[in-house]
């Protein structure tokens, strides 16, 4: 009888280790599956981080209107296609990147360290612009996650003793008049 309960107790013993090593496995697993994961995510973003992008961008930071009736006039899309294209592309992709943020697929710090001051700067260039067309056009969430990732960035910053400020003529060059140099 002795021996029947030790056969039981060690039966029991092997379940138990059997269930513990299957959920480890299970969880380490998935662990790795996530970091797999992330790290195409991340090289996938990097690989989307191509000459044309900061090509389109820098043309988007150098766009300038007095008001957003002048904004649409110049850049709108019934009056500029291509523009209002690039603007989208731009725009659209920022406000991906926010949802992934929110959604946990990537962390503030990682972002802050990826993007720097790119997204910050271009919603600071383009926030009149969000905002009057939220407006104008009734939808309130219009760049929602595009903001929500600019304020996660921002705070980041603020944790990390950073202060971020775009240039009054963010990245338009503005030649040195006193230059000797020809």
């Amino acid at each position: 009888m002795v021996d029947l309960v030790i056969l039981q107790m060690v039966r029991d013993l092997v379940t138990i280790f059997g269930v513990i090593a299957g959920f480890t496995y299970y969880v380490m697993t998935v662990r790795n599956t996530n970091r797999t994961r992330r790290t195409q995510l991340l090289g996938l973003m990097y690989t989307e981080n191509r000459e044309e992008d900061w090509i389109r961008w820098n043309e988007l930071m150098s766009m300038e209107w007095k008001n957003y009736d002048d904004f649409e006039r110049k850049y709108g899309s019934d009056n500029n296609a291509d523009s209002y294209g690039k603007r989208m592309l731009t725009w659209t992709k920022m406000n991906a990147f926010g949802i992934m943020l929110r959604d946990g697929v990537i962390d503030v710090k990682t972002a802050y360290d990826m993007w720097d001051i790119w997204p910050i700067w271009t919603w600071i260039k383009f926030e009149p612009i969000f905002r009057e067309q939220r407006t104008r056009y009734k939808m309130p969430f219009f760049m929602k996650w595009f903001e929500y990732l600019y304020i996660e960035l921002i705070e980041e910053g603020k944790r990390r003793g950073h202060t971020i400020e775009a240039p009054d003529n963010y990245i338009s060059y503005v030649p040195d008049t006193d230059s000797t140099h020809p």
